[in-house]
């Protein structure tokens, strides 16, 4: 169902879509009206999700695709850790972190007040960050409070207990990372 062979795909009937974010923006729309509108109710509010949108899809998740990579292979191949590879991705991120940190000292939320797709899209990441460097995080007072507020939504636990009986390979478990969460 996928061309590139990679999940995820979505499935609705005779209707197919692939790419994560491709799939939370149908969905989104598909379900517009049913509850408060992940994209913004003015076209200005509309403009800043596109714009964090494209922060987190080209800023966050070119550095934070191949900073992880190396984390996880390295702990599966019982090797050190190639400080060469990481440091400039892990400088990458702590520079997205850095504008996340002035932007929600500001806002709620990255687009601002409101939960919107940007959210959505980077907070299972933003579980991976807390796993691997959660300094990276927990160093920046208004980040933190927004991963405790993204990690304490109905929905990211249930994405967890949905998760209960897969784990990545040297992650904790589904299970410890709910009982790690803020209440």
């Amino acid at each position: 169902m996928q061309p590139f062979k990679q999940v995820p795909v979505f499935e609705c009937g005779d209707f197919h879509l692939y790419e994560s974010r491709a799939i939370v923006r149908y969905i989104a729309r598909k379900y517009k009206g049913q509850g408060p509108s992940l994209f913004g109710s003015t076209l200005e509010e509309q403009a800043i999700v596109d714009q964090w949108s494209e922060a987190e899809a080209y800023q966050f998740s070119f550095s934070f695709l191949p900073w992880s990579l190396e984390y996880y292979v390295g702990r599966r191949e019982e090797r050190p850790l190639n400080e060469g590879v990481l440091k400039p991705f892990y400088d990458k991120l702590a520079t997205f972190f850095d504008i996340c940190e002035s932007q929600l000292s500001k806002t709620k939320y990255l687009a601002g007040d409101f939960y919107s797709v940007v959210d959505l899209n980077i907070a299972p990441s933003l579980l991976r960050v807390m796993t691997l460097k959660p300094e990276l995080i927990t160093t920046r007072k208004h980040v933190k409070r927004w991963y405790d507020s993204l990690a304490s939504r109905p929905a990211f636990r249930k994405m967890l207990q949905a998760d209960e009986h897969w784990a990545f390979a040297l992650n904790p478990s589904p299970a410890e990372i709910l009982q790690a969460l803020p209440a």
